[in-house]
């Protein structure tokens, strides 16, 4: 594990594995950006050397993505869904106000990302843009429904996303689904099928304990139960599957932190189980997981729905507080961060090198 540490930038702090160029995809700088640049750094049509051309690549690099406001240390969202239904309601999104959702993340410079992407530091969304991760409990068949036919159901979650992904390339195709043993996506003879496609179009599962089972009361005896007997249910049916995270029935830690490391790892029938973070039912938006202490966290999610501290008032929040939210520099290699963050914890990841810093004009 190599320690992450920050070099100095004009105004930003960069830590890096490579100087590869951002992705050019959705970005969110005006027409006149080249011409711009061009008067700031008085770039000769000609460059004499090959170093002197990438330095100015680099002030240039600098420049767009301070401009950009990039902040690789901003807030981002996990949201929270059940069923897609009809009708709102606590439990149920209707296909309508889902649609919605998804249309206004975009609209407002959202890209999903994955949960691999969230655990590992390498988030991965176009530049200027802000990563989102979708979540769903319970396995409901309205989460992934095949047709009589043979197709996805348009107006179940998979379909949904599936269409507005191929309308909105720049958005990207994530999911996590977070499964019960009992009867998971509700149509028990298509899960194979089901499962392998999750697994090879950009979704994801996550462990959500045998039957639905609060956590709060639970022994530690019974906390591996509940959850290692899940994961190795699953692993049974599919030995790709392998659940990374859990998120929380009810949001119910147990009963004591003498007991957390629980969720976080144990052994049940002689097989390991292991969880990088426990998603609770939350209420804000969370840092990165390079931010916290440690990579075995409890993270919060933020519900779906228009009520207070659910989606839409966090997206109301962050147009009025775009300094806070989380900013993409395009590239998964590299963490770039406003240089009045300097101070903040870094935990250790072995995903990240250092590059030499660089400035501005120098």
């Amino acid at each position: 594990m190599r320690k992450l540490i920050l070099s100095m930038t004009l105004g930003l702090i960069v830590a890096a594995g490579s100087l590869s160029t951002f992705a050019s995809s959705e970005t969110i700088l005006p027409q006149f950006e080249l011409t711009a640049a061009k008067r700031l750094f008085r770039v000769e049509s000609q460059m004499k050397t090959s170093v002197e051309a990438e330095k100015h690549r680099k002030n240039l690099k600098a420049w767009r993505t301070e401009r950009a406001g990039v902040n690789e240390l901003g807030k981002t969202m996990i949201i929270m869904y059940h069923r897609i239904g009809d009708d709102n309601s606590y439990y149920t999104r209707s296909v309508e106000a889902f649609k919605a959702d998804l249309q206004r993340l975009y609209d407002e410079g959202y890209s999903l990302a994955s949960m691999q992407s969230y655990l590992s530091g390498r988030i991965e969304v176009p530049f200027g843009r802000t990563p989102v991760i979708l979540t769903f409990d319970d396995g409901d068949i309205s989460n992934f429904r095949y047709l009589d036919d043979g197709s996805i159901d348009p107006n179940c979650a998979v379909g949904i996303i599936n269409a507005f992904s191929e309308a909105h390339p720049a958005f990207g195709r994530h999911a996590v689904f977070y499964l019960n043993k009992d009867n998971p996506f509700g149509q028990p003879s298509e899960f194979s099928k089901k499962a392998g496609y999750i697994l090879e179009n950009g979704y994801e599962f996550g462990n959500h304990t045998m039957h639905h089972t609060s956590l709060k009361a639970l022994t530690s005896n019974e906390i591996k139960t509940a959850i290692g007997g899940n994961a190795n249910y699953f692993e049974s049916l599919l030995p790709a599957v392998h659940f990374r995270t859990i998120a929380l029935p009810f949001g119910d830690r147990p009963q004591n932190d003498q007991l957390y490391s629980y969720v976080f790892s144990g052994t049940y029938e002689d097989k390991p189980y292991d969880n990088r973070i426990a998603l609770l039912v939350g209420w804000r938006p969370e840092k990165p997981l390079y931010a916290f202490e440690t990579t075995l966290q409890f993270v919060n999610r933020v519900q779906s729905g228009d009520n207070q501290y659910q989606l839409g008032y966090w997206l109301d929040y962050f147009v009025d507080h775009p300094d806070e939210r989380f900013i993409s520099d395009g590239d998964p290699d590299i963490i770039s961060v406003p240089a009045a963050s300097a101070d903040s914890y870094y935990g250790d990841m072995d995903v990240l090198e250092i590059i030499k810093p660089f400035h501005m004009g120098g």
